[in-house]
């Protein structure tokens, strides 16, 4: 979450609200996924015709993670039609924050996995 609020695409506000760390014999943190964040868009015009639209839904976390993650480009997709920068930050193929923050705490819980399973080596007298 950290390394998520110094992101510069304002998508990363609304992934971050989906991370879970799930309890598991592994460490694991889960990012994105169905869960809905944002504002809701889309729907139908409701009948009874006051201009009020129903069934809108917002977007799912999952398919705003890897634009936060890499920011976006504009340029023209398969059907031809022109596309805008989307996440308002440039592509950056090292990513903004997500890769940052593995980077930064693989090696730190790796070693302290090592030394758990040490003292339990150690404890248990199978060295």
């Amino acid at each position: 979450m950290q390394f998520g609020d110094a992101s510069p695409t304002p998508q990363t506000k609304l992934v971050l609200k989906s991370i879970a760390t799930p309890r598991d014999r592994l460490i694991r943190v889960d990012v994105g996924g169905s869960k809905k964040v944002g504002r809701p868009y889309g729907g139908t015009a409701s009948k009874s015709g006051k201009g009020n639209k129903v069934g809108k839904s917002a977007a799912p976390a999952g398919a705003l993670l890897w634009g936060s993650e890499y920011g976006s480009h504009q340029g023209v997709d398969r059907a031809g039609r022109k596309f805008t920068n989307r996440f308002k930050a440039p592509y950056r193929r090292d990513g903004y924050w997500l890769n940052k923050a593995v980077d930064f705490y693989t090696p730190i819980v790796a070693k302290e996995y090592i030394d758990l399973v040490q003292s339990v080596i150690k404890n248990l007298e199978l060295d």
